[in-house]
């Protein structure tokens, strides 16, 4: 059985990653491919832990076992809605926002070492850049409040500039305009399976 193509959508909150991860998902389908969507791990996790290292530590448990159980299936490709390393992102800000006491920072260190490792195991990562073009929207899960959501923003785009090793490729979320940019992100998983193939 051949290893699918794990491919995440990294990125602050209510940028349109789950929307764009469902219009790859469909389009990726049409063409023949067979896919598995991981949905939001964040989603799963109580809301009272959220914004907690426990909260992060169960968002890691879920995403881990989501992953293995995705490779044991015979799919083509895996999307996977957000990032080993939002953890990482959300953990900063909380750290901040909330702030966390010595002991849950200490705590926190190894933790993202873990979450680090995570990371190795993805093909394709995108960040998502979309604050300008994509309102934020109460669905009762969200954090709605703008400072948080640029906050968590700013972090992210800390990383893409300063960890150019991990490989992501950042795309630039376009208002009205999903269809546009799945078909660049599809663009990008077609060539990297071309390019597995041929090694």
């Amino acid at each position: 059985m051949k290893r699918p193509l794990f491919v995440s959508f990294s990125g602050t909150h209510c940028v349109g990653k789950s929307t764009l991860l469902k219009e790859i998902a469909n389009k990726l389908k049409r063409k023949g491919y067979s896919v598995i969507e991981v949905e939001e791990y964040a989603r799963k996790v109580p809301r009272e832990f959220h914004g907690t290292l426990k909260g992060q530590q169960l968002m890691f448990e879920i995403l881990k076992k989501e992953l293995v159980k995705a490779s044991t299936k015979d799919a083509d490709i895996v999307l996977i809605d957000r990032s080993p390393i939002d953890i990482i992102y959300y953990i900063l800000f909380f750290a901040c926002a909330k702030q966390w006491t010595v002991e849950e920072i200490k705590s926190s260190v190894k933790f993202l070492k873990d979450t680090s490792e995570l990371i190795s195991k993805f093909d394709l990562l995108f960040y998502i850049d979309g604050v300008d073009a994509i309102n934020i929207a109460d669905d009762g899960f969200r954090f709605t409040d703008e400072h948080s959501r640029h906050a968590v923003d700013l972090i992210a785009k800390s990383f893409y500039v300063l960890a150019r090793n991990l490989g992501f490729i950042k795309i630039k979320q376009k208002a009205n305009a999903v269809a546009e940019t799945a078909n660049e992100i599809i663009d990008l998983i077609e060539s990297k399976i071309r390019n597995k193939s041929k090694k």
